[in-house]
């Protein structure tokens, strides 16, 4: 499979946005957790970078034939301990016709370029325990996880 990278634009969200819910592609869900709040916030950034409202996010796409089969999303901030630049990947994302492609491998391996040039000195994200695929590609790409988020229903 051919697959080519570029920068998104606004124009390439709605091909992205039907991709996002795979990111709640797996079992079992968290407790008290819905697929959808899995992977909204996520919808939420893209279309506030699409308005405008987050300049601080940068978002790739990976097409074959001319069409989105993968994205990566990343804002930029301090990092909450050094206080250094630090990429935060908030998505990225693969159809399920690409799997196997290396297309979330290629889109890291950009986003990691373009993090470095912006003066970023690390990389962090977020996962669930339960997602192992992601977790097993982000384990390949360098990544260790150092914080356990604990959640507790009140209600």
């Amino acid at each position: 499979m051919e697959i080519d990278t570029r920068t998104a634009t606004p124009a390439d969200v709605g091909d992205i946005e039907p991709l996002l819910p795979r990111l709640a592609a797996f079992d079992p869900l968290p407790p008290g957790r819905s697929r959808d709040d899995l992977w909204r916030p996520d919808l939420e950034g893209l279309r506030a970078w699409a308005s405008g409202d987050r300049p601080d996010t940068s978002v790739r796409v990976a097409t074959h034939s001319g069409a989105i089969v993968g994205a990566g999303i990343v804002t930029y901030g301090p990092d909450p301990f050094t206080g250094e630049r630090n990429a935060h990947l908030l998505a990225i994302v693969v159809d399920p016709s690409a799997d196997g492609n290396g297309v979330g491998q290629r889109l890291m391996a950009e986003l990691d370029v373009e993090a470095r040039a912006s003066g970023a000195t690390t990389m962090s994200l977020n996962v669930f325990t339960a997602n192992e695929r992601a977790r097993a590609l982000y384990a390949r790409l360098g990544f260790h996880e150092e914080l356990i988020r604990a959640v507790r229903p009140l209600a």
